[in-house]
């Protein structure tokens, strides 16, 4: 479970790489009494060891689409695993001395293309695999999101929307709703302290 910043300034959350999905990286850090928001680069020497860390989907990875020589469609994949991988294990560090992570997904997941696995190309995908939570596509951005606790309502019905369901395996007891739209799920707490956010 989570557990509060014994720091005077309250919690300290790192946002890391949001250069990567075209945000200007701020100069100084945002907050309140109760938090303070930093900021890094994704190519900085920043370590996510803070409260709590925001990442957002496919800052790890990049498709393009691409044509063969026959004019077959595919997408064209590049992914940086030595960067994946270290921040996979500050994350999972983070995570188990009881800080959090928020996982915030913008786009598609695409897990698959032309007889390719991609379902371990970025954190967001690692994250979910480990807690068994299967995604399907919509096919579209759906922006009819409902809020399931009252700390996100006012913020689900400004900035909701979703590509894809989120599906914990049958009998997962570590898992709550925080959204969805019609019967699906599309925001989810894993484990007491990982927020995955559809925007």
């Amino acid at each position: 479970m989570m557990t509060a910043s014994t720091d005077p300034k309250g919690l300290r959350i790192l946002a890391y790489g949001i250069e990567k999905k075209g945000l200007p990286v701020p100069k100084r850090g945002i907050g309140s009494g109760s938090y303070t928001i930093e900021f890094a680069e994704y190519n900085g020497i920043a370590r996510l060891q803070n409260d709590g860390v925001i990442i957002f989907l496919g800052i790890f990875e990049s498709f393009a689409p691409a044509r063969d020589g026959y004019s077959r469609s595919f997408l064209r994949h590049k992914w940086d695993r030595d960067e994946l991988d270290k921040r996979t294990k500050e994350t999972m560090a983070l995570l188990d001395r009881g800080g959090f992570a928020c996982i915030i997904l913008t786009e598609p997941f695409v897990d698959f293309d032309d007889n390719r696995d991609f379902r371990d190309t970025d954190l967001s995908k690692r994250r979910l695999n480990l807690f068994e939570v299967d995604r399907q596509g919509f096919g579209t951005r759906i922006a009819t999101v409902t809020s399931k606790v009252n700390e996100l309502g006012k913020f689900v019905e400004l900035y909701g929307a979703a590509w894809s369901s989120l599906n914990p395996r049958y009998g997962n007891t570590w898992s709550k709703a925080l959204g969805s739209i019609r019967r699906h799920t599309i925001s989810i707490i894993l484990d007491g302290n990982l927020f995955v956010l559809q925007l």
